[in-house]
């Protein structure tokens, strides 16, 4: 009876120990999926309201648990289901646990929610009352659905093109990017643009990979691969507030680099604190290495 006895605390023992590791995945996998949710889908996702994507709410009900197969295809590979919503960018530089966990985070914080009213699509914008600087996902014209605004101030945002790894332009914070019809006042808009296909010379005919963005106080620090060369480039506010910085930070340069930084208005264009004179650069794998840019319009 006793050797019963203890084998059956042994079997509640381990079952336990068996039940709180599960709950311990279970946490870490949704704390994980939270913050993965907050740096890549947040700017873009409301919990019970459509804004530039779809709701979670709305999510969760067409992507259930017995669909997570279905919603990782998606992600990386998403088309175009409804009409009146930007194209989703595929999302292929999260691996599949993070995406798991992504709508683990979904389905947990969907759960008994409901969907709300829909807001108007593209309406004009209007600065959120909150601290600069702010990452933004809107209606975008002249570059691709996957691009990224970042409002330095009242004064300036810029626009980042995830797909092609460079800065687009730069606009004024607040002007009414508003559809396909207003193209032309649009454009009157721009303050700068980048008029060079690549900024550096080792991107011509070489794949790139963008591999996501950390904020760092609140600024975003982009990250991609081109090749064996990894690089990282944050932009943030500069010395006064008609200009803004990006500091860039790339490893695996063996070769002297071509830096091209035609572009349109007049500007005034720093490289590392010093006035530039031509628009074309040659840099040095060390000098390539950690560098900063600051334009000032």
């Amino acid at each position: 009876m006793s050797f019963l006895m203890m084998v059956s605390k042994s079997v509640c023992t381990i079952c336990f120990v068996l039940l709180l590791m599960t709950l311990s995945v279970d946490v870490y996998a949704n704390d994980m999926g939270e913050t993965a949710f907050k740096e890549n889908c947040g700017a873009c996702h409301n919990l019970k309201q459509n804004s530039t994507g779809p709701s979670l709410v709305y999510i969760g009900e067409h992507y259930p648990e017995t669909k997570r197969e279905a919603f990782l295809a998606w992600v990386k590979s998403p088309g175009k289901k409804n009409p009146d919503m930007i194209q989703m960018p595929a999302i292929t530089y999260l691996d599949n646990d993070t995406l798991a966990a992504i709508h683990l985070y979904i389905l947990d914080v969907s759960k008994d929610q409901k969907q709300e009213g829909e807001k108007p699509k593209f309406a004009p914008y209007k600065p959120p009352q909150r601290p600069y600087p702010q990452v933004l996902r809107h209606y975008l014209p002249f570059t691709s659905p996957a691009s990224i605004a970042i409002a330095l101030n009242s004064e300036l945002t810029v626009v980042w093109d995830t797909t092609i790894a460079k800065l687009r332009y730069v606009y004024p914070t607040g002007a009414n990017f508003d559809g396909e019809k207003r193209r032309e006042e649009n454009a009157k808009a721009i303050m700068y643009s980048e008029q060079s296909e690549v900024l550096f010379s080792f991107v011509k005919n070489t794949e790139i990979m963008f591999k996501g963005y950390q904020l760092i106080k609140g600024e975003p620090e982009f990250h991609y691969q081109v090749g064996n060369v990894e690089v990282k480039e944050r932009i943030h506010l500069g010395s006064n507030e008609k200009s803004f910085v990006r500091e860039f930070t790339i490893t695996g340069v063996k070769h002297d680099v071509a830096l091209t930084l035609d572009h349109s208005s007049l500007s005034s264009i720093r490289l590392n604190g010093k006035p530039l004179t031509d628009d074309n650069v040659h840099l040095s794998p060390e000098q390539v290495s950690s560098f900063s840019i600051e334009v000032e319009l």
